[in-house]
């Protein structure tokens, strides 16, 4: 028995007209309308001019079911409307946002994923790496302290270390980068409150032993920290080996695109990241002499890097033939690998090291070679890209050298 032998035809039209009624009366059939339309407190539309409408016109959706985006929005706005006074107080008690220099759920956001991955107590998201690092040392140092850092070392470190911490009355010891724990360890001093390691190395790709550099900081009571950039917590998550901070500049790997700039701090306790926050909030081929490679078995840290790093991540460092002029002439001559300062993209990058990040803007030529930097140096991060067409683009490039200059070397 079908409907229209139990509704008449007046019947069936009536249906049919609640039933749009009851459509186009429902909430998603009515246009938006701003606070000011409905009634702000007590104010009306009309009682404003139009450049009050156009400034403080807002909507705010507070009917039906609320949801939540799947994919977490940018919130650009810089400060966040309040209810009450007293909200402001709750908030800072409670969790909430009122200024995104202090947080914002963007960023909230990505330090929980951060740290999920880190395996960490908490993480803090920073406008740059280098914001991320200076932050952490100016935190956790203050005159008459002593820190002790690998060489070589990120060009931005060197370069605080050298030339911003005698300012500050922070005493610096560096180690080569590579070296076993114990290196660190016999430079240890009564006032050393930090060790600091990048692993694996910018830009020789030296590896440290983390799990041995963990142990040595709980049993000296000296907090360690650990520049993992090159690898990202994927690959080698820093925190499980007894690290107290692991930073990354989430510009490389964690961003992977080469479009935007920021730096993370995951701590191993809660007590780090609380301490960490306050002072976050107020600063604001044949050519080729040798590969390093933590991947290769010719690496002198392999067994180390394999032990603690699930893959090798897709950095490394060559040395080509020629000195200065043969790594120039290579990093220039590529056509599809750019040559870029940056890494951990999806796109293959070149620099080098003695004429760029470790040039003798910032290192002198015995520093530099001192922490192994040679003259024909050049770091890659390899990208996505076909390897057969990155190996076409490195031979081409790499027999613009002439044989002249590569058997002066």
């Amino acid at each position: 028995m079908g409907s229209k032998d139990i509704f008449s035809q007046e019947q069936m039209i009536q249906l049919k007209r609640n039933l749009a009624v009851k459509i186009l009366g429902s909430r998603k059939w009515q246009p938006p309308l701003t606070t000011l339309e409905r009634g702000l407190n007590g104010l009306k539309v009309e009682d404003v001019s139009i450049d009050t409408m156009a400034t403080s016109s807002r909507y705010v959706f507070d009917c039906g079911p609320t949801t939540e985006p799947l994919v977490p929005p940018i919130y650009h706005s810089s400060t966040y409307k309040l209810k009450s006074v007293d909200d402001y107080l709750k908030i800072l008690d409670q969790g909430g946002y009122i200024y995104s220099r202090l947080n914002n759920f963007t960023c909230d956001s990505v330090q929980a994923a951060i740290n999920v991955i880190e395996g960490g107590k908490g993480t803090l998201v920073f406008n740059t790496g280098m914001s991320a690092i200076s932050t952490a040392l100016f935190c956790f140092l203050k005159s008459g302290d002593h820190i002790i850092i690998c060489n070589p070392v990120y060009s931005g470190i060197y370069d605080m270390a050298v030339n911003m911490f005698p300012k500050f009355n922070i005493e610096v010891s560096f180690v080569q980068a590579g070296c076993s724990v114990e290196e660190y360890e016999k430079q240890i001093k009564p006032n050393t409150k930090m060790l600091y390691g990048e692993t694996p190395c910018n830009p020789n790709m030296a590896i440290l032993d983390l799990e041995e550099f963990g142990k040595l900081g709980k049993s000296k009571n000296i907090l360690t920290m650990v520049d993992s950039t090159f690898a990202g917590p994927y690959l080698q998550p820093v925190i499980k080996y007894g690290i107290d901070i692991s930073m990354h500049s989430c510009t490389k790997y964690l961003g992977g695109h080469s479009d935007l700039i920021a730096g993370s701090l995951t701590f191993s306790s809660v007590e780090l990241w609380q301490t960490a926050i306050r002072y976050q909030t107020t600063l604001g081929a044949s050519l080729i002499n040798y590969v390093l490679y933590p991947g290769l078995e010719s690496h002198p840290h392999h067994q180390i890097a394999k032990k603690q790093m699930k893959a090798f991540s897709g950095m490394m460092s060559v040395e080509v033939k020629g000195g200065l002029a043969g790594g120039r002439i290579l990093a220039e001559n590529l056509r599809i690998v750019q040559l870029a300062v940056s890494l951990g993209g999806v796109e293959s990058l070149i620099q080098h090291p003695a004429t760029m990040t470790h040039g003798p803007m910032l290192m002198s030529d015995e520093d530099r070679l001192s922490g192994g930097i040679t003259n024909g140096m050049v770091r890659i991060s390899i990208g996505i890209e076909d390897p057969d067409d990155l190996i076409a683009d490195f031979k081409q490039a790499l027999d613009k050298i002439p044989e002249s200059l590569c058997a002066e070397t």
